[in-house]
């Protein structure tokens, strides 16, 4: 009985060995969570909602500073400072920007904000109406443009017979603020223009030697004692100027030769030869050399 128990314990154990070893581990049924898995991926969607956010809120910042820099009324501008003007009134600097002012730029936005507003537009304005010597456009936070402005001195008064006559400075350039009075013709050297030179770029087309010798002959001619009426560009000589004085001859003098060599020969003769005979002379040739040449009004009305 305990021998047959036995084999028949033995024999159930071995099918039940038998039916293990057939069953085949199906692992891809089994479903199995990774605890770190799932904690990177909640992080990511953390990030990427952080990140939404940052970038609209970033946005928004960019459109509200966009909308104050440029739309808001906070930096419209309302003062103007102008520094170094003398000759004409704030007011009518002051005109020309608020003009401006009223315009666009880009067909979009409005000159009357300060960080839109156009320094070179307004610089060439200022040029084209007066002609400085320099202009300084800045701007302060939050409503002020600030000009300063360099006027150029009064050397010359400008005559031609097309033009009224006008300022123009050492080096040729109009000065356009102001207009030319009477008084101011026994001031400044008076120059004639009978060769209708031309004013490209508000400046005349002339050396600038050239009106240095112009000032520097009429400050030595009137340390004579003789009174100069104006200098005459002659639109036949190229290379000489002539003096017409306020009483008596009109002068040649030559660019070729020093002003002091043919002032002399002038002053000589007028007080060897002449004397009180000067003002009954109708010109002086001092262009050739030693020599002078003259010739008195009745000689000269035969």
């Amino acid at each position: 009985m305990d021998y047959q128990k036995n084999k028949t314990k033995d024999s159930y154990l071995l099918g039940l060995r038998k039916q293990r070893r057939s069953l085949k581990k199906d692992y891809l049924s089994k479903k199995l969570d990774n605890p770190f898995y799932n904690r990177r991926a909640k992080r990511k969607e953390k990030i990427s909602g952080r990140l939404k956010i940052l970038m609209i809120s970033f946005f928004a910042l960019l459109i509200i500073l966009f909308w104050l820099f440029f739309y808001s009324p906070l930096f419209n501008i309302k003062n103007i400072k102008t520094n170094g003007v003398t000759r004409i009134g704030n007011q009518q600097l002051d005109s020309l920007v608020f003009s401006q002012t009223a315009t666009r730029r880009g067909f979009i936005f409005q000159q009357k904000n300060l960080f839109i507003f156009s320094d070179q537009e307004l610089k060439k304005t200022i040029q084209n109406n007066y002609n400085f010597a320099e202009i300084k456009i800045s701007k302060k936070i939050p409503n002020t443009i600030i000009l300063d402005i360099s006027e150029r001195p009064c050397a010359f008064i400008w005559e031609s017979a097309k033009k009224s006559p006008y300022f123009i400075d050492q080096d040729g350039y109009l000065i356009k603020e102001i207009t030319v009075s009477d008084s101011d013709r026994s001031k400044l050297p008076v120059i004639e223009d009978q060769r209708d030179l031309p004013d490209d770029n508000y400046q005349i087309s002339l050396d600038r030697q050239y009106l240095s010798f112009v000032f520097e002959l009429y400050q030595k001619v009137n340390s004579t004692g003789l009174k100069i009426d104006k200098f005459v560009i002659d639109k036949n000589s190229t290379d000489s100027i002539r003096v017409n004085l306020k009483e008596g001859p009109f002068l040649l003098f030559s660019f070729k030769e020093t002003q002091d060599k043919q002032l002399n020969k002038l002053i000589a003769l007028r007080q060897e030869k002449l004397k009180d005979n000067f003002k009954n002379i109708k010109y002086f040739d001092l262009r050739y050399g030693d020599k002078v040449f003259y010739i008195d009004n009745q000689e000269a009305g035969k």
